[in-house]
């Protein structure tokens, strides 16, 4: 009986060792990614995958969400994809460095179960059971996702992420699997932000906003989403360029627009080489809790065109409307409906000679009256 044990342990380790796409369809070797020039999974010493040279199989290696310019301290998830010149490919692996002169630089993580720490990399394979590389149907391209990358909570300067990549056949042995290299180099934005917030303030919003370190900086923009997917800008805050103090600043959006759903914004920080990165993205709601007008345009108005109203109501309601000239002649008398919140009530305006006029809304909380210039 022990002998026979011998014997399947003998022959387990001849198995093993005899067989590098089998050793290394667990976790790769470490310092197999590029980052030490010419060093990868093709010729690390080990002899893992040497059929061919780096890059020479019609595919490629990319990421996808890890940035050119990061944060300090921000979480970045990505992706790693694996392309292959012809759908014949079955395991897949992969290692991620992220360096500076050698120097590991961030921290990576993962929630797939592919996917674990290698030292400082992260690679294919799991770290505490072992895992080895996936396997699918014969295909031609993979990708690794829920993967994470954090920046380090202070600028250590510029990041270069060095990624090697096998598409192989999930043969025994080495022959016949290809290897994909890639990098990508990302500076910090030399920017710290320290708090983004927004309050409303007499139905307006109030954005401010705290930096501790500034180099190089150039301008805020503002941007606003109504959908949490299309930003665009509103404003603009000049930067202070160079500060290791704190600085705060502040922009008033006096035009949110909608009332009972979220607005939401973020800032674009900007430096004078014209890198960029965003901040962290807030919302609030504005509540229809009182009638109001916002305004009316244009005023001037030419006679016979058709005069805007913003007009906020806390309910349903049907308005009164009048239009009054500077004698007190009443020249329009109209009804129209309003939905609770925000409305654009378009009122036609018909040829009264030039003049000062008065418009008086009334609705169920009271009478609003707005000064209105026929020209």
């Amino acid at each position: 009986m022990l002998q026979k044990s011998t014997y399947v342990l003998a022959f387990v380790l001849i198995f093993i060792i005899g067989s590098s796409s089998v050793l290394s369809s667990f976790r790769p070797p470490q310092g197999s990614t590029g980052a030490v020039p010419a060093v990868t999974c093709s010729n690390n010493g080990i002899g893992c995958h040497t059929s061919f040279a780096d890059n020479s199989g019609g595919g490629n290696v990319t990421v996808t969400g890890l940035p050119t310019v990061y944060i300090p301290g921000v979480s970045y998830n990505f992706s790693l994809t694996i392309t292959h010149g012809a759908a014949d490919r079955t395991r897949w692996g992969f290692s991620i460095a992220a360096e500076n002169s050698g120097i590991p630089i961030g921290t990576f993580s993962s929630t797939n179960p592919d996917a674990s720490l290698n030292g400082s990399e992260l690679s294919h394979g799991s770290a505490t059971v072992p895992s080895f590389a996936p396997v699918t149907a014969a295909q031609n391209s993979y990708t690794f996702d829920n993967l994470t990358w954090t920046a380090p909570v202070t600028d250590m300067g510029p990041v270069t992420f060095s990624y090697a990549a096998v598409a192989a056949d999930n043969a025994s042995g080495s022959a016949g699997d290809y290897v994909y290299t890639a990098s990508l180099t990302s500076s910090a934005l030399p920017i710290i932000l320290s708090t983004f917030n927004a309050i409303i303030k007499n139905n307006n919003i109030l954005l401010s906003w705290q930096t501790s370190q500034e180099i190089n900086s150039n301008y805020f923009s503002i941007q606003k989403s109504y959908d949490n997917r299309q930003f665009n800008d509103i404003g603009k805050v000049d930067a202070s360029g160079n500060s290791s103090l704190t600085k705060n600043y502040s922009f008033s959006d006096n035009n949110p627009s909608i009332f009972e759903k979220p607005i939401y914004y973020r800032l674009a920080m900007v430096d004078k080489d014209g890198a960029k990165a965003y901040s962290k993205i807030v919302n609030v709601v504005l509540r229809a809790s009182s009638t109001f007008l916002k305004g009316i345009y244009p005023n001037p108005l030419k006679p016979g065109n058709t005069l805007h109203v913003n007009f906020v109501s806390k309910d349903d309601q049907i308005l009164k409307v009048r239009l009054i000239d500077n004698t007190g002649r009443l020249v329009k008398n109209t009804e129209i409906a309003a939905n609770k919140g925000t409305n654009i009530l378009d009122i036609k305006i018909p040829e009264v000679s030039s003049g000062n006029y008065k418009l008086v809304i009334k609705s169920n909380s009271g009478i609003i009256q707005e000064a209105l210039l026929v020209q």
